[in-house]
Formats: structure tokens, C-alpha cells, sequence
């Protein structure tokens, strides 16, 4: 099945719809099922001032991203660390 094909099946429903519209949901589409294939969830939780660290469920393999919304209500992702990370006695 082709873009256009999948176009022209929507527009029937959709009169006003794009082809850029189409085409980002297609996108938006593939990335979902990527994700579900993958077993990758998004999840949220709300964290505590000074506390460090936080459980995670046992299903937790992988953490790709982790953002924080900042005081002005937006969404930043905190920097990635690489190597080895000396956080001193946590316990």
C-alpha cells in the first residue's frame, strides 16, 4: 500500500485533510508501532526535591530520555552521562 493510496483513502473521509498531514501521521504511526515492537513505554513520575534516587518498575530495561519541566512550563532534557559516575555514598 502506498502513500498515496492511503491518501486517497483518508481524503474520502476527510475531505479538508493534507498530504502533509497524512504523511505525518503515517510517521507518527511507524514510530508507535516501533516503540510497541521494541517494548518502549513512556512513563512519568514526579519527583521529590533532593532526593536522588528513584525505583523503577521491574519491567525497566532501558532509559533513553529523561526531561524535566522547568519553572517556565517547559519540558528540558537533562544531559546525558557517559563513563563513570562517581556519586560518593548514597546509601
Amino acid at each position: 500500500m502506498t502513500v498515496q493510496h492511503i491518501y486517497s483513502r483518508v481524503k474520502k473521509v476527510f475531505p479538508d485533510v493534507t498530504l502533509a498531514e497524512v504523511v505525518a501521521l503515517i510517521n507518527d504511526a511507524f514510530d508507535d508501532a516501533d516503540n510497541i515492537l521494541r517494548g518502549m513505554h513512556r512513563k512519568k513520575i514526579n519527583v521529590i526535591e533532593d532526593q536522588l534516587l528513584y525505583p523503577l518498575a521491574d519491567d525497566v530495561i532501558n532509559i533513553k530520555r529523561v526531561f524535566y519541566l522547568n519553572k517556565d512550563g517547559k519540558y528540558k532534557p537533562f544531559p546525558r552521562l557517559i563513563g563513570n559516575i562517581d556519586i560518593g555514598d548514597v546509601g
